[in-house]
């Protein structure tokens, strides 16, 4: 088996149909599609059960709920392919996405391949991770490309993965963000990654969820992730590309809370936000930053003041 594919869902019966019907239009038999059912209650099973009753390549596990990094872990136990890749049930790539990268892998035999990625939203695709045009990268100049975020970035569902390289990998349960460390576990191992433009992933955005809403206080998890892979990352990974990432995903998060107007309940996560920043943040950092993330630090700092004082007054 050259090639495995783990879709963990949780009461998808809205997008799941569409989602296997895209898997089966593959015709190789050298791939195995790992359905992971996360305890769904709606009728999410039966719709498995009919692509299973037609095509023995669909393998259906359920589970009880756990979340998405519990169910790709417990997917990654039945995955016996050399290569392995996930596929979020809300999502679908081109038709014969999966055959075109298993003849590729059979050419190649990278340890690593990304493709291009739309986002979709309302019915509208933007390409949002763009590949120009098919290239080798080495170990150092992947992980550069991965903090720039223009081609690649840290999800795994636009990724095939050499099963060598994530032997002892797992996702981190409870967490959101779980993408960023698991990218920690095979940073080191990917020699040889190939960035792919012939086909393309299609991450849909739906409602509803946590890492989509304006804000919630779960969301933190992102800064606590960035900035464990921030200090993982140092003096492998130019100093530039670092702080640039980190300071636009800080910037990011604090935004989040001003937009949903949530400073005052959440002050205390805004304070450790902004302090952070500015701990980072030098005056030559005007140069590596886009003129908008300079223009929103600005804007960050004058809703920080009065808080600030208002809080010191109430104390």
């Amino acid at each position: 088996m050259i090639l495995s594919i783990i879709v963990p869902f949780f009461n998808s019966e809205n997008y799941l149909h569409n989602t296997l019907l895209c898997l089966k239009s593959n015709v190789s038999n050298e791939i195995e599609f790992i359905l992971i059912d996360d305890g769904s209650t709606d009728s999410s099973r039966s719709i498995c059960l009919k692509f299973i009753s037609v095509d023995d390549r669909f393998n259906y596990h359920f589970k009880k709920n756990g979340g998405l990094s519990d169910a790709r872990n417990f997917g990654l136990k039945f995955a016996s392919g050399k290569f392995i890749s996930f596929l979020d049930s809300d999502d679908y790539v081109d038709t014969l996405y999966y055959d075109y990268l298993i003849k590729y892998i059979i050419k190649h035999n990278p340890d690593l391949i990304c493709t291009s990625r739309y986002l979709k939203i309302n019915h509208k695709l933007i390409n949002n991770l763009n590949i120009k045009n098919n290239i080798i990268l080495n170990n150092i100049k992947f992980r550069e490309e991965i903090f720039m975020g223009k081609q690649i970035d840290f999800s795994v569902c636009n990724k095939i993965f050499n099963r060598e390289c994530i032997l002892s990998a797992s996702f981190q349960v409870g967490l959101l963000h779980e993408d960023i460390l698991f990218y920690l576990t095979y940073a080191n191992k990917v020699r040889n990654i190939h960035l792919v433009n012939e086909v393309s992933y299609y991450y849909v955005q739906t409602k509803n969820s946590i890492t989509r809403s304006s804000f919630h206080p779960k969301r933190m998890d992102l800064y606590y992730v960035n900035e464990i892979l921030y200090n993982h990352e140092k003096g492998i990974v130019r100093n530039i590309f670092l702080l640039r990432y980190l300071i636009v995903q800080h910037i990011y998060l604090a935004f989040s809370i001003l937009r949903a107007n949530q400073i005052a309940n959440n002050f205390n996560l805004y304070q450790i936000i902004i302090n952070r920043i500015f701990s980072l943040y030098k005056f030559n950092h005007l140069f590596i930053l886009p003129l908008r993330k300079n223009l929103q630090l600005v804007i960050l700092a004058g809703f920080y003041i009065p808080f600030y004082f208002i809080k010191k007054i109430n104390k």
